[in-house]
């Protein structure tokens, strides 16, 4: 497949834009080293980007837990919530800084973690820039408890069998175009779920799980499969083997749960002094997710039980929120909010 023939390609694949652009990015983007080093995973989502906007109501009103909310950044009457570590990684990298990976440590310390890939000279070059753009982000989103620590990218050295092999630049162009048509085909089939595309290109083989029910996958199955490898064979791109397994929406939900959720949870109650929360933990428990939220406070102090209700009203409005409430909705939780010695305030 020369050139002209790849952009071809990509000009005639009818993808929703938000996809194409992020399937795009997201084939190109360079990868951190992995013990696998022929593999690559692709999330293909309905957003690329996480940004809810939550309104912030009046429901708690109490002198104390208002004394409260004075120490938790507020914009006017709007509880802005984001995704900091996306930001810093964006910030860094429109300006040029060789930016591999930032991360979050909450202990022994709460720290944003930034690793940065070149030469020691480099690294020791640009680390206080670096930490000042990320510094900014987090003041600008009201993060008052992370330190930022910029330390050079992971080196891992690939096992013997994992080394991966030499690829013609034809083999590049295929790809970038592999995604683009797995995308296609599931378009044409009318596939509504959010999936992932496991690609490994030494043994030239797709993975394409498909949620839902047993049922509903040994319908889709071999639709799937014919689909996809009809696309591929259209493309001129042989040799793939195409494998489908089933993923139950259970799993999915529980994934979600505990990759896409919890995470934004965390991040916003461990990076504002003003939640007083100390530890946050999670744990599936009968079909419910079980939420456990720690806060520095005796269960003794006055303002105890109200900063938990303000804690807990937050937490609500993040899980209830337009990107979440699919899956709460499908998969409820239950919250828990305990003081330093062990008593539930909520």
């Amino acid at each position: 497949m020369n050139n002209s023939e790849f952009k071809k390609e990509v000009d005639s694949i009818k993808v929703p834009e938000e996809r194409l652009d992020m399937t795009i990015k997201t084939a190109m983007k360079d990868e951190k080293p992995k013990r696998s080093l022929g593999k690559k995973i692709i999330y293909f989502t309905s957003a690329a980007t996480l940004f809810v906007g939550l309104l912030f109501g009046s429901a708690v009103a109490s002198p104390a837990w208002a004394d409260t909310l004075s120490k938790i950044p507020l914009l006017g009457s709007v509880f802005e919530l984001g995704e900091p570590g996306q930001d810093i990684l964006s910030a860094l990298n429109e300006q040029g800084y060789n930016v591999k990976d930032v991360s979050y440590r909450y202990q022994p310390e709460r720290a944003v973690e930034i690793r940065v890939g070149g030469s020691e000279a480099y690294i020791a070059e640009v680390q206080d820039e670096v930490k000042n753009i990320a510094e900014k982000v987090l003041e600008t989103k009201h993060y008052d408890t992370y330190s930022v620590k910029v330390m050079e990218t992971w080196d891992v050295a690939p096992e013997e069998g994992d080394k991966p092999k030499p690829v013609s630049e034809e083999e590049k162009q295929e790809q970038l175009v592999i995604p683009l048509k797995v995308m296609e085909a599931m378009n044409k089939i009318d596939y509504k779920h959010e999936f992932s595309l496991m690609r490994n290109y030494s043994s030239k083989t797709i993975e394409i799980p498909i949620e839902g029910s047993e049922e509903y996958y040994n319908k889709m199955k071999d639709i799937v499969k014919s689909t996809v490898n009809d696309e591929l064979q259209a493309s001129n791109i042989k040799g793939y083997t195409v494998n489908v397994s089933h993923q139950p929406t259970k799993k999915v939900i529980q994934e979600k749960w505990k990759l896409d959720l919890m995470p934004v949870v965390t991040q916003e109650l461990m990076g504002k002094k003003g939640y007083h929360v100390t530890e946050v933990k999670s744990a599936m428990k009968e079909n419910r997710m079980l939420l456990k939220i720690t806060t520095s406070l005796k269960g003794s102090d006055y303002s105890a039980n109200e900063l938990a209700k303000g804690i807990e009203e937050n937490v609500n409005k993040i899980l209830n929120s337009d990107s979440f409430d699919q899956i709460t909705n499908e998969f409820p939780y239950e919250v828990n909010i305990y003081s330093k010695d062990n008593k539930k305030i909520n």
